[in-house]
């Protein structure tokens, strides 16, 4: 028995067996403690959310790499080099079964696209034995797909982000990377997995200055992927319990088949239907429309079908060495960009130790370190819990709590202008004073209930700048044994860098999450120097997955976020409502949502906030802005007792499903 989390011994997690029948790998499924992470609930018998067909074992066949767990193919004509789509029909059962040979099972049917909602409507799910939620209504239907094979909560998690990134190509993908957090019911103990983008080893804090737009768009702005490093470290240190290339199945069948097109993609394609780049413009435009593509339309990615299966029959290092990372490489250079083979091959993903914070009730929040903000969300939270007067007390619905949560968020987001790649920056102690009870405490007794300031001085801030990524993806999952996963993932900026590779890759634009010296962003807010560029640096990042635990080690609510710097206010927005002002996880989401970052010094709201707290706001001085666009996106799983309600965000036509 090998053992658990290698890569975090820090954790110093318990051997299994001191959970009873928690044992390291289990090869047949059944409820229980039985894997690292718990086998999800296989009672498919009587389930009635979604019926699918099983896909056939794939025909390809050859001798299994024992470290990937893959097989190299041995059919005739097999190279190192990407399959051609010829390549992919010969091999049609690695995707299809014989049902959609006969035209009874489509990839639009069995993913659930008819499942997208309409403006304003979302699902809240109600099961019992497990849940998941996610940004991308077709993927939602891939955990029954996996269970049925008998695999786990990483398979499952794992499965449904890969193809989320086929949906979902200008938000996230393999061309990016994620954070998540991770809770384990069975020895209660939370880590949390680091696989963001690298800054190349050629990147300097200068190379930006003079021509921003370079840190944006093209080869320079990207930085090195950590997404599939990411997947086979989850599944590695955490034991899924299939081969590799089966958790691409579905993914691959949505490239291959298409999909259609989802609200947002369509409105992010028409934002960027005049300024789309050639290598964009062979998937994302329509000959027969004359236009970008349309919610509703069938996409076809034909290009990332044929990696994706690449990938899934050659394991990781397909894409970080060989052939086809020296092609990526020279495709970002000729883009203008610095990325070495050295950079792909020296890739690694860091295990590291959440930041977390206890509240009054018992409760306690685990979630990313810096660079991410879960330091910043802890502290949102702990001020607005220390507003409570016992720890049974709730909140108050009206228009002074959304006052004290507004200007937590700026006391908040003043200390998010200093945190930095911890190991290149200090920051434990200002992590430190964000996750403790004493430093919420001192900022609560600094909110005045009657007015706000507009000095960004007085919230303790030092004109220094924040990131914006905007486009980016979220997903949680929860097993039957209560081991929870909250996974975000991201390319930073809508479409990334602009840069599509011949392979279908859309690559992240990472860089710009940086600060370059003497550059000021767009809110003429000056550069962080915590946050300047260094070779194999993290950027800083809004993205804040969580997982809540109450004092008897379950979980009670995990959820995470996209959209910008607007990430880290709205989870703790429907954090806040669902744990301390009686909603559902539903009707915390659907709350309208309200957002202030100190810089610019504006409150931005929803149009349909109720008017009286505008006007009590705007009482207080605060400078009220209504957006028409939709804003940042939340999705998440609140137990209640026995029961799991999963729901997603109507702004972003996600799904739910379980049992």
């Amino acid at each position: 028995m090998r053992t658990a989390y290698k890569h975090c011994v820090k954790f110093a997690p318990p051997q299994p067996e001191a959970c009873g029948q928690h044992q390291v790998h289990g090869t047949a499924p059944r409820r229980g403690c039985l894997t690292a992470l718990g086998v999800l609930s296989l009672i498919l018998a009587s389930a009635t959310a979604q019926s699918t067909t099983a896909l056939p074992e794939e025909t390809v066949t050859g001798h299994r790499d024992a470290a990937t767990g893959t097989e190299e193919p041995t059919t005739e004509g097999s190279s190192a080099s990407t399959p051609t789509a010829a390549a992919v029909t010969a091999t049609d059962s690695l995707f299809t079964s014989p049902d959609d040979a006969d035209g009874q099972t489509t990839a639009e049917e069995e993913c659930g696209i008819a499942a997208n909602p309409t403006a304003f409507q979302s699902k809240l799910g109600n099961f019992s034995h497990w849940a998941l939620s996610t940004d991308a209504a077709p993927c939602a239907g891939v955990a029954r797909k996996i269970m049925k094979k008998g695999g786990n909560l990483v398979d499952v998690a794992v499965a449904t982000m890969i193809c989320m990134g086929v949906v979902l190509p200008h938000a996230m993908g393999i061309g990016g990377g994620f954070v998540a957090t991770i809770y384990l019911r069975c020895p209660r103990q939370a880590m949390t997995l680091v696989a963001r983008e690298l800054a190349p080893g050629a990147a300097s804090r200068d190379m930006f200055v003079g021509n921003e737009t370079l840190a944006r768009r093209g080869g320079l702005s990207v930085a090195v992927p950590g997404e599939l490093r990411g997947y086979y470290a989850l599944l590695r240190e955490l034991h899924g319990t299939l081969n590799w290339r089966e958790h691409f199945r579905q993914a691959i069948r949505v490239a291959r088949d298409g999909f259609p097109v989802g609200p947002q993609l369509a409105a992010v394609l028409q934002e960027h239907k005049h300024d789309l780049s050639e290598s964009l413009r062979k998937v994302f435009w329509n000959e027969a429309t004359n236009d970008t593509y349309a919610e509703g339309e069938l996409l076809v990615q034909p290009d990332l079908a044929d990696t994706l299966w690449a990938i899934a029959n050659k394991g990781p290092d397909y894409f970080y060495k060989g052939d086809f990372a020296e092609q990526m490489v020279k495709e970002i250079r000729e883009n203008g960009g610095v990325m070495t083979m050295s950079d792909l091959k020296r890739y690694a993903v860091s295990w590291e130790a959440p930041v977390q914070t206890t509240f009054q009730d018992g409760l306690t929040l685990h979630s990313v370190p810096a660079p991410a903000s879960g330091a910043v969300l802890a502290h949102i939270l702990g001020v607005m819990d220390a507003f409570r007067a016992s720890p049974d007390d709730l909140l108050p619905d009206d228009a002074l709590t959304l006052h004290r949560f507004t200007e937590a968020c700026k006391f908040a987001y003043a200390k998010r202008a200093l945190l930095g790649d911890r190991r290149f920056v200090h920051v434990e102690e200002l992590q430190y004073n964000l996750t403790s009870h004493e430093f919420a405490m001192a900022v609560r007794n600094m909110i005045n209930d009657s007015c706000t300031f507009d000095d960004p001085a007085h919230y303790g801030f030092l004109n220094e700048s924040l990131p914006q990524d905007e486009g980016t993806a979220h997903a949680t999952f929860w097993s039957d044994i209560g081991d929870v996963i909250a996974i975000t993932s991201t390319i930073n900026s809508h479409l990334g860098s602009h840069v599509r590779t011949s392979s279908g890759v859309i690559l992240n634009n990472q860089m710009d999450d940086f600060s370059t010296p003497g550059m000021s962003n767009s809110y003429d807010i000056s550069p962080s120097q915590p946050n300047y560029i260094e070779p194999r640096k993290r950027p800083v990042s809004s993205m804040a997955p969580s997982v809540v635990v109450d004092s008897n080690g379950d979980a009670v609510l995990a959820l995470g976020g996209a959209g910008g710097s607007k990430i880290t206010s709205s989870v703790a927005l429907v954090a806040m409502r669902t744990l301390w002002q009686g909603d559902n996880i539903k009707e915390a989401i659907d709350f309208p949502r309200i957002h202030h970052q100190l810089i610019p010094n504006e409150v931005v709201v929803e149009p349909d906030l109720s008017e009286d707290y505008v006007s009590e706001l705007e009482s207080k001085g605060h400078v009220v802005t209504t957006t028409q666009k939709k804003s940042s996106s939340v999705n998440g799983i609140r137990r209640d007792g026995d029961r799991l309600y999963a729901s997603y965000d109507y702004r972003r036509a996600g799904g739910v499903d379980g049992e």
